[in-house]
């Protein structure tokens, strides 16, 4: 008799009877987040490497531009630890409307901002409210979806939130070199605010409460904490290409800059939800080193030889791969049923 081969993880639909109906993923509530997390996504990329090329049009220079976005980065996760006990006191509403409003207003400021200082402290408004409406969207994505369609659900959430990603990033670098940056500053601060019309129809609070894990008991988890580190490691690396890769090609001829974000985009996206697939039925034994090892060499490849061919390829293979690690955690808490502080889309 040949044995059952079971699965490596408990599936979304172990436990639901084999004759019970599943519930429909669509609904309006779930819809309404959507809208609300496209359009902060889009205000997001949309200036994600806009903000560094303002910043050296000013006289900032490169340091200046790494400084921008790196202010930006650090600012969204300083604000995603603490987004939860927001959430757990006012409600998942006013939350949301918040981050909404620090994400899109400040870059109404941009224009007269001529100096760094004014465009640091933009990023980091900025980088508060985009922590704050991604980490409040994925919570609301889990909560109104139903249990046993959970990951699918996600998995949509997935596309949604990447779409933005592979159109504004590179949309952003190409307006720029054709309206300017007023128009295409107001354009990310009405992105997000129009998202204010979806919040009075979001549910205001969790229908079942989950407890959260902590802070501190996430960084004792050596299954937590090793693949976060790893994350930020190629997070930080992610960051870098989005950056300098358009002022690096602001001589080159053609739109090779917006090019290259477009595959670097698109590549992300596409790999995580391959890689999401993987990691269900497979594991994630075999996909960690691979990955950053490749995206080390990518990377040194870059700053060795900046050729147009092998930038594209290049850059196509380190939004891939940079991609796989951040599904590690995703895929932790989705198995074990425990939920992260500030679980959100890499």
């Amino acid at each position: 008799m040949r044995a059952v081969r079971r699965p490596l993880w408990p599936l979304a639909t172990d436990g639901i009877p084999s004759g019970a109906v599943r519930q429909p993923i669509i609904s309006r509530p779930l819809l309404l987040v959507f809208g609300a997390t496209f359009g902060t996504t889009v205000s997001f990329y949309l200036l994600l490497s806009v903000v560094p090329l303002y910043a050296t049009s000013v006289g900032a220079g490169q340091i200046g531009a790494g400084l921008s976005t790196g202010v930006l980065m650090f600012a969204t996760v300083a604000a995603e630890l603490v987004t939860p006990a927001l959430v757990a006191r006012l409600g998942y509403r006013t939350v949301l409307a918040a981050g909404l409003v620090l994400l899109g207003a400040p870059a109404l400021v941009l224009p007269g901002s001529d100096n760094m200082v004014g465009i640091l402290a933009v990023s980091a408004v900025r980088g508060v409210g985009f922590a704050i409406d991604v980490v409040v969207g994925s919570a609301l994505v889990a909560s109104v979806a139903p249990p046993e369609r959970r990951g699918e659900t996600l998995g949509i959430y997935g596309i949604v939130v990447g779409v933005p990603a592979i159109v504004a990033l590179p949309l952003g670098v190409l307006l720029v070199s054709a309206v300017g940056y007023p128009p295409v500053f107001v354009a990310g601060a009405v992105a997000a605010l129009v998202g204010l019309v979806a919040v009075p129809g979001i549910p205001g609070r969790a229908a079942h409460a989950e407890q959260p894990v902590g802070i501190v008991a996430a960084l004792r988890s050596a299954s937590l904490l090793r693949p976060s580190v790893v994350f930020a490691t190629v997070a930080m690396a992610a960051g870098v290409i989005v950056t300098f890769l358009p002022l690096a090609l602001s001589s080159a001829s053609g739109n090779l800059a917006e090019l290259g974000l477009l595959v670097q985009a698109t590549a992300s996206t596409i790999t995580r939800w391959w890689a999401g697939r993987h990691v269900d039925r497979h594991g994630s034994a075999g996909l960690m080193v691979p990955a950053v090892a490749v995206s080390a060499v990518g990377i040194l490849a870059l700053a060795v030889w900046f050729r147009d061919l092998l930038l594209l390829a290049a850059v196509g293979a380190l939004g891939a791969l940079m991609t796989l690690p951040s599904t590690v955690p995703s895929s932790f808490q989705a198995r074990s049923g425990r939920r992260s502080p500030c679980s959100a889309p890499a």
